[in-house]
């Protein structure tokens, strides 16, 4: 389609080519028009028909072809603690001072120990080292003492604070070592009690504290006429605080 304007000043023409493409000049001179619409002709026939740009569809859950989302790794801070049923385990060390009686002494000891957690459950075994030595020679009338335990409990653990509190009974196999100048015995133990312990959720080597008591149940052996009359008897009871440090998945 050609459209001619014409006014008092400078002439329009324009061609509109069937692709939809507009060309317009203006003309000095009526004598212009001609030669002007066959060189727009020329032009517009020449020009490459601009192909229409199809929308980009959006991906929609169902098609197959949608490229997987691109995961960010989480930030320290944003790491989710384990799902419930998720199994996380411990390691401890811990330096012991207890009170043991009666008579009533003071003993610093050792105990390592493994747990395993799912839910609000821990489940412990540990082994402790004691010694005392109340004499300041091996002529000495004072006893010394050396004992161990091997034991294990149930615990129900809860988050406090920036960390996670534990408490529940133990049941421990206690083996006490006493002697006076050259005269020596050993006596066994079975040791029910209490623990108590707070382990700091921080990641890698962690602060852990404790609290222990326990009360004999009941001697396993050594007891009666099988153990030594003329030693003092080992300790029945035993009471405690303990610091140290916790390595493991925590919640």
């Amino acid at each position: 389609m050609i459209v001619y304007f014409a006014d008092r000043g400078p002439s329009l023409v324009e061609v509109q080519m069937p692709d939809g493409l507009s060309l317009r000049r203006h003309l000095r001179q009526a004598s212009e028009l001609l030669p002007t619409v066959q060189a727009l002709l020329v032009v517009g026939h020449a020009a490459p028909a601009s192909a229409p740009v199809a929308p980009t569809p959006r991906p929609t859950a169902d098609d197959p072809e949608r490229p997987p989302p691109v995961e960010r790794a989480p930030t320290p801070a944003e790491v989710p603690p384990p799902r419930p049923g998720t199994i996380t385990y411990n390691l401890d060390g811990e330096v012991l001072l207890r009170l043991a009686g009666s008579p009533l002494y003071a003993t610093p000891g050792l105990r390592v120990g493994a747990g395993l957690r799912f839910g609000h459950w821990h489940v412990t075994a540990n082994f402790r080292y004691e010694t005392l030595s109340v004499g300041g020679s091996e002529a000495s009338d004072d006893p010394s003492f050396d004992s161990w335990a091997f034991g294990g409990g149930v615990a129900w653990a809860v988050a406090v604070g920036r960390g996670l509190l534990s408490v529940g009974p133990t049941l421990a196999v206690l083996s006490s070592s006493v002697a006076v100048n050259h005269t020596d015995d050993e006596i066994a133990q079975a040791r029910v009690g209490v623990d108590l312990h707070w382990r700091s959720r921080a990641e890698g080597v962690a602060l852990l504290l404790g609290v222990q008591g326990d009360l004999s149940a009941g001697s396993l052996f050594g007891s009666g006429r099988d153990y030594n009359p003329e030693l003092p008897a080992p300790p029945t009871w035993g009471a405690g605080v303990s610091a140290g440090v916790t390595f493991g998945a925590r919640p």
